[in-house]
This record gives structure tokens, sequence and C-alpha cells, in this order.
């Protein structure tokens, strides 16, 4: 039990049903809050309330929470503050639409896929590249299905520029978000 309560109040306020992601996205984190998620889910089908600051990280990882985001019977409001980065925008643009928030000094980037390990046979080289190539497509229409841009507006961006960062602004008229939160109450709706 002790392992429990030091786990859940290191990630998440089960009052206010909010799940932080404030690391990168690994096995573990991602471990983590898909077992935060079931708990919440077990308590009630309310919004669950997802704050992320990442820098990103393990597209699998994204990919296994975007799943499981979207098979979940409960809406999922998003929230974006400090830095939302590379896979992490997809968690942040799979949010419920009209819930998907950022903080006015958050800041996003998007790059093309990263290759850690290029060595080994020429034939495992050649696999890894195909299997990067679809780990990248599947990343670009999910994000096209959850933003403004399509998929090629998308590889435009990141394949054409680097490391592409923007601000809120920026990031609520490529669709990743729906509005900019500016009090500390917009969060959970008892402001403005």
């Amino acid at each position: 039990m002790n392992n429990i309560t030091n786990f859940l109040d290191y990630n998440f306020d089960l009052r206010q049903r909010l799940v932080i992601l404030n690391s990168d996205i690994t096995d573990k984190s991602v471990a983590n809050i898909s077992k935060i998620f079931f708990i919440l889910l077990s308590k009630s089908y309310d919004p669950i309330h997802f704050l992320i600051q990442s820098r990103g990280g393990d597209v699998e990882g994204c990919f296994a929470l975007y799943d499981l985001m979207h098979t979940i019977p409960c809406p999922i409001y998003t929230y974006a503050n400090g830095m939302c980065q590379s896979s992490a925008v997809l968690l942040l643009a799979a949010g419920t639409k009209g819930h998907r928030f950022s903080t006015s000094n958050c800041y996003f980037m998007m790059h093309d896929t990263i290759v850690d390990d290029n060595s080994g046979t020429l034939k495992n080289i050649k696999n890894t590249v195909e299997f990067l190539n679809e780990l990248d497509e599947t990343f670009l229409k999910l994000l096209s299905e959850n933003s403004r841009l399509s998929v090629k507006e998308w590889r435009d961006i990141y394949n054409n520029v680097g490391d592409k960062y923007f601000n809120a602004t920026l990031a609520m008229e490529y669709g990743i978000i729906d509005a900019i939160i500016t009090t500390q109450f917009d969060i959970f709706g008892r402001g403005k």
C-alpha cells in the first residue's frame, strides 16, 4: 500500500482527477500514467485532466497512451504547460476536442524522427529504416487527424525546417489546442 500511496502522491490528484506527465515519455512513465487512468476510470467516468510538460520521448509509448486515451470511456482534457515537444504534442492533440489547452507561455517543438542507433548489418539497418518510416507515417496520420493540418503540411513543417519551435498561439492555429489558459481557474472550469 505504501508504494501505491507514494506513486499516487507524485503523479495525480484524485479529487481533481488530474494526471501529470512531467517527464519524458518512457516505458515507465507510460506504465504509470496508464495505471492512473485506470484507477480514475474505476472511480467514475467524469473527465480526466491530463497535464503535459514533456520534451517527448518514445514514439511507441506515445502510441500506447494515445490508444488508451481513445479507448477509455471518459473524456480526457489535455493541458500543455511550460513545454510540449515531439511526441508529447500528439498526446496533447489527442485530448477531447474542445478541451485541449495550453498555458500562454508554453512552447512547442516538432521534429523529424530521431535515430539513436544505426549499427548492425545492412539488412537490419534497412529493416530499421523501413520500420521508422512506418512509425513516422503513423505519427503524421494521427497528428493530422487531431489537428487542422494535413499529413503533407506536418511533413513539410518538420522535414524542411528541422526542429520547429512555436508558441501557444500557433499551436491553436495548427489545431493542436482549442484555447489558451489565462487564469488558474480555467483548468477546472471555475473561472472566467
